[in-house]
C-alpha cells in the first residue's frame, strides 16, 4: 500500500498471500491463492459479505457490489441489486468477471467443440452483460467492431 488510505481499508495493510485485489477508495476486496476471499472497508449495502466464498478464481469490486467467479465457472454476488447487478446466478462457464456501478459484465467460454472445451482452450468469449439498457449500446460497440465476440443475455 502507498499513499494515504481510507481509515476502513487499513486491514488491508496485513492481508498475505493475495493475488488479485479490486475495490474503490471506500471497500477492498483481496483474492487469496486457497480461492477464499477477504475484504475491508464500507459494507453498507453487504457489498463486502463475502468471507464464505470459496473456489473463486476472479474477483471484482464496484463499491456497491462484489462478485467471483468460481473454479467450475459459476458467479456468486453480494451488494447492491437494485438494476439486477447481482442476478447472476444464470451465468454459467464464466472465465472473468468485471463489475460497473449499476452492472456485472462477464466474459464467459464459448468453445467450438466439446474436446476443445474440456481441454480448456478458448476460442472466442461470449460477453454477458446483466445491464438490460445498456444491451443496445453493447450490440452496437460489437456491430462496430470494438468487441469482438456475439453477445449473450442473462434474462
Amino acid at each position: 500500500v502507498r499513499g494515504e488510505i481510507n481509515p476502513g481499508l487499513e486491514p488491508i495493510r496485513k492481508w498475505t498471500d493475495i493475488v488479485k485485489i479490486s475495490g474503490t477508495s471506500n471497500s477492498m476486496v483481496g483474492l487469496k491463492s486457497d480461492g477464499t476471499v477477504v475484504a475491508a472497508g464500507s459494507n453498507n449495502v453487504k457489498q463486502l459479505e463475502v468471507a464464505d466464498w470459496k473456489d473463486i478464481v476472479d474477483i471484482s469490486c464496484s463499491g456497491a457490489h462484489t462478485v467471483g467467479v468460481k473454479k467450475d465457472g459459476s458467479v456468486v454476488a453480494t451488494g447492491r441489486n437494485e438494476h439486477g447487478e447481482c442476478d447472476v446466478s444464470s451465468f454459467k462457464d464464466v472465465i472473468s468477471a468485471e463489475t460497473g456501478i449499476y452492472c456485472t459484465v462477464v466474459l464467459k467460454k464459448d468453445c467450438a467443440s466439446q474436446e476443445e472445451f474440456e481441454k480448456g482452450i478458448i476460442n472466442r468469449a461470449t460477453l454477458m452483460v446483466n445491464m438490460p439498457y445498456a444491451q443496445d449500446a453493447v450490440q452496437q460497440a460489437i456491430q462496430e467492431g470494438y468487441i469482438d465476440c456475439p453477445l449473450g443475455r442473462s434474462r
